[in-house]
C-alpha cells in the first residue's frame, strides 16, 4: 500500500490489480502507456510479521534507474563500490534516489550523468516499468535486524544514444567498474536463467561486450558479486532483485 501511495506521489495514476501471483499492477504513466509494477518473490513487506516492525523511514522513497543502450543495443551495467553500505559489489543499473522537488526523469537523467559521466535529455527518456525494492531483500533479514532498512519504488527508464559503447567515467565514491552487455548476451542470459532453479539462476555468468574498472580497483569479472536492480548508497535505491 505504501508503494501505491509513493506511486500516486510521483504523478502516476493507479491501474488495476493483475493476477496476485504474479503480484504485479498496471500503473499508467503520465505519457500514458501502462506500466508493470513488480517485486520480487521475497520481498518482505509481504510478510505481517515484518509490517509490525518499524521502519528507517515512514513513506516508501522514490527512486530513477536507467537502462542506457548505445547504437548496437547493448546495455550499460556498472558495480557498486566495495564499501557501499547496500549491495556492495553488485552489477546494478545507474541510477539512485530522487530530490525534493525533483522529478522522477530528472533524477534519472542526473543520477545517470554524475555515475557514467553520460548525459541524456530528460525529455528522451522512455519509462519502462516500476520495481518495488526493500532492504533487507527478505522477512527473515528483516525481522533478524528489526527493522526495513530500505523501502523504494523505482521507475526505470530507458535511454538511447547513436554512440556504440560510448566512454564512461565512473563516480569511483560509488562504482568502481562497467561494462556493456549485447542484446544477444542479455537475451542468452535470459534463456539461461529460464532453465536453472532461481537460486542458481542468480549466479549465472554471461561474456561481455566491453569491461571498464576504476582506477585503482582491480580485476572486476562478470560474474563477480550479484546482479542487483538499481543505483545509490546505503539507504539508495538497489533492492531485492
Amino acid at each position: 500500500a505504501r508503494a501505491w501511495a509513493a506511486a500516486a506521489a510521483a504523478g502516476t495514476a493507479a491501474g488495476t490489480a493483475a493476477d496476485d501471483d504474479e503480484r504485479e499492477a498496471s500503473l499508467t504513466w503520465s505519457y500514458g502507456q501502462p506500466l508493470t509494477l513488480a517485486n520480487a518473490i521475497t520481498c518482505p513487506v509481504c510478510d505481517k510479521a515484518v509490517n509490525a516492525l518499524p521502519t528507517r523511514h515512514p513513506f516508501v522513497r522514490l527512486a530513477s534507474c536507467v537502462l542506457l543502450v548505445d547504437g548496437n543495443g547493448s546495455v550499460l551495467l556498472t558495480r557498486r563500490a566495495p564499501h557501499m553500505r547496500s549491495f556492495p559489489r553488485a552489477w546494478v543499473f545507474p541510477g539512485g534516489g530522487v530530490d525534493a522537488g525533483e522529478s522522477l526523469p530528472a533524477a534519472a537523467a542526473r543520477e545517470l550523468q554524475e555515475e557514467t559521466g553520460v548525459e541524456v535529455p530528460t525529455e528522451s527518456l522512455e519509462p519502462l516499468c516500476l520495481w518495488e525494492s526493500v532492504n533487507p531483500t527478505t522477512a527473515a533479514d528483516v525481522i533478524a535486524t528489526g527493522m526495513v532498512k530500505g523501502h523504494y519504488l523505482i521507475l526505470f527508464f530507458i535511454a538511447r544514444v547513436d554512440a556504440v559503447t560510448p566512454a564512461v567515467k565512473l563516480q569511483e565514491e560509488e562504482t568502481d567498474a562497467y561494462l556493456w552487455l549485447s542484446r544477444e548476451r542479455v537475451a542468452e542470459l535470459e534463456d539461461r536463467r529460464q532453465d536453472l532453479p532461481p537460486q542458481e539462476a542468480r549466479a549465472v555468468s554471461v561474456p561481455i561486450v566491453t569491461l571498464g574498472v576504476a582506477a585503482g580497483a582491480g580485476s572486476a569479472a562478470a560474474d563477480d558479486g550479484a546482479v542487483g536492480n538499481a543505483g545509490g548508497d546505503g539507504g539508495g535505491s538497489s533492492g531485492s532483485g
